[in-house]
């Protein structure tokens, strides 16, 4: 669960109590983003100091013996917004044949070793990863990491809907360059993998083709899974595991998150990324072998780890036979904080979709 009694000023103050360095930025429209040195997350934004994080935090961070506790475990759910090594078949999963029985997250990876500088304009981690190919390929992968995180600009501002109304919508908005380059075993295949956690309680809306391929990963989807016209979209509950991917090819780089809470307060996520179907996008299924390609994929969390759902996103695939070794990957994260109604129109013009229509 999400506890809304966890500040900004919490998040430092536990972050702090633990020796975990950190850095804030002050977005365009004077919230507050807040990047933890451990494990690079990014939390928020924050509207302000005393205002809870937008994305999905632990219930752990109310209290500082739980933290404690979680942060000694040594386990990566820490909340926020992650920057991961795909794909996740080939790094995480020694036997395919035993998804879940042989899952191991590299410690190298997460919570992995970073260095964190940063300034009033940007904030940057860098790490370097010695990671063990599986499945795939096999042998040793060194990935050298740095993600350069910045405020980003309004992305209505040069719209008439923007100077008649919509630029009053409460925005706060970043990105996240990510440079990725490997070494060591050149058969091997590696992505940036970004996950952006969320609150449950929502719904996921990603613009796509008329007849989108949609995977299903882990259980199905079900009910909680729909195509509308011109969009998939999933509903996320944290209550029931699923997890899906969609093809590069039918989707255009977007991807939206709108979530109405008990009180009527609205938030809608926009994400903004490089989609490029000429990559290969090399996640698979454990049980289908070459079936490639997804480039967006979203998680919904059955409450075993917390209750979250995630939206997420690939850069460019590296290595491999894919003739580069390095990669530039951009995310964007474009919140807005307002009524049903406004954000309803925002997403009309960011996603193509009104969310009410596709609910």
């Amino acid at each position: 669960m999400n506890d809304d009694t966890v500040t900004y000023l919490t998040v430092v103050k536990r972050l702090d109590a633990q020796g975990i360095p950190h850095h804030t930025l002050r977005l365009a429209d004077g919230s507050l983003l807040l990047v933890s040195q451990r494990g690079a997350r990014i939390y928020g934004p924050f509207r302000s100091e005393s205002d809870t994080s937008a994305n999905w935090i632990p219930s752990a961070f109310a209290d500082p013996q739980q933290f404690a506790a979680l942060i000694a475990s040594g386990h990566w759910n820490v909340g926020g917004e992650r920057l991961w090594i795909g794909p996740e078949i080939q790094y995480m999963i020694p036997d395919r044949s035993d998804y879940w029985g042989s899952y191991d997250l590299p410690s190298a990876m997460d919570p992995g070793e970073h260095t964190l500088t940063g300034n009033e304009d940007e904030c940057v981690l860098t790490r370097r990863s010695v990671l063990t190919a599986y499945s795939l390929s096999t042998g040793q992968v060194d990935i050298d990491l740095t993600i350069t995180v910045r405020p980003a600009q309004h992305p209505l501002r040069f719209t008439r809907a923007f100077a008649e109304g919509l630029g009053d919508v409460q925005f706060a908005g970043y990105t996240q360059r990510v440079a990725i380059r490997q070494g060591g075993d050149s058969s091997a295949v590696s992505e940036s993998w970004n996950l952006a956690q969320v609150r449950p309680g929502g719904q996921v809306i990603i613009p796509a083709t008329a007849h989108p391929e949609v995977t299903d990963y882990y259980e199905p989807a079900g009910e909680l899974l729909a195509l509308v016209p011109g969009a998939v979209t999933a509903r996320i509950t944290g209550d029931q595991r699923y997890k899906i991917g969609v093809k590069a090819a039918h989707v255009h780089g977007r991807a939206g998150y709108f979530r109405i809470d008990d009180q009527g307060r609205g938030a809608l996520l926009v994400r903004n990324v490089g989609n490029d179907p000429s990559s290969i996008y090399a996640e698979e299924p454990d049980f289908a072998v070459g079936l490639l390609g997804d480039s967006l994929h979203v998680y919904n969390d059955d409450g075993g780890l917390g209750g979250f759902g995630e939206v997420e996103a690939r850069g460019r695939t590296i290595a491999g036979g894919t003739g580069r070794r390095e990669s530039v990957d951009e995310f964007t994260s474009w919140w807005f904080f307002g009524t049903a109604e406004e954000l309803r129109q925002i997403a009309q013009h960011l996603l193509g979709v009104d969310p009410g229509v596709a609910a």
